[in-house]
């Protein structure tokens, strides 16, 4: 009976921590929590975002309706370098782009679409937690004001 006890109580905590560390993660303790204390520098709105965790990387991704006013001073305030077509090739960003299935330029492909990136580690990128983000990318629709926000966290 003992055995039977501990078996299913190891099956539930494996399920539990499977299934539901993305959800927590993505929701409270990590990724819209960070993005939204970001998008707080710059705007006094409470911009609702759906954020979501790249599989099992560091990065995830945040979208929302934002204002092209608010883009404007995030672009400002982070110190974005828009990416253009028919820029030289930039490794950099095509690794950060590229990071899945779930990565914005997978979600928001085609025309129409404005690209920013900030550089690696940018001071600006530090949180108030002393926590920070690698990059910062922002896709944004000009004629729909939707934005999707990729970041990733930052080691140490």
């Amino acid at each position: 009976m003992i055995v039977r006890v501990n078996r299913c109580l190891i099956l539930f905590v494996f399920v539990v921590t499977v299934c539901g560390c993305r959800q927590i993660w993505d929701r409270g303790a990590g990724l819209e929590a960070s993005v939204s204390k970001i998008l707080a520098r710059v705007s006094d709105e409470n911009i609702p975002l759906d954020c979501t965790m790249i599989q099992t990387t560091r990065a995830g991704t945040c979208e929302g309706r934002i204002y092209p006013d608010i883009i404007e001073r995030l672009v400002e305030q982070l110190n974005l370098a828009e990416v253009r077509a028919g820029q030289p090739r930039d490794y950099e960003f095509e690794v950060w782009a590229n990071a899945g299935e779930d990565a914005c330029s997978q979600k928001h492909p085609g025309s129409g679409i404005k690209i920013f990136k900030s550089k690696r580690r940018a001071p600006q990128l530090r949180l108030e937690d002393g926590s920070s983000f690698e990059y910062f990318l922002l896709f944004y629709n000009l004629e729909t004001n939707a934005a999707c926000i990729q970041v990733s966290f930052a080691y140490g």
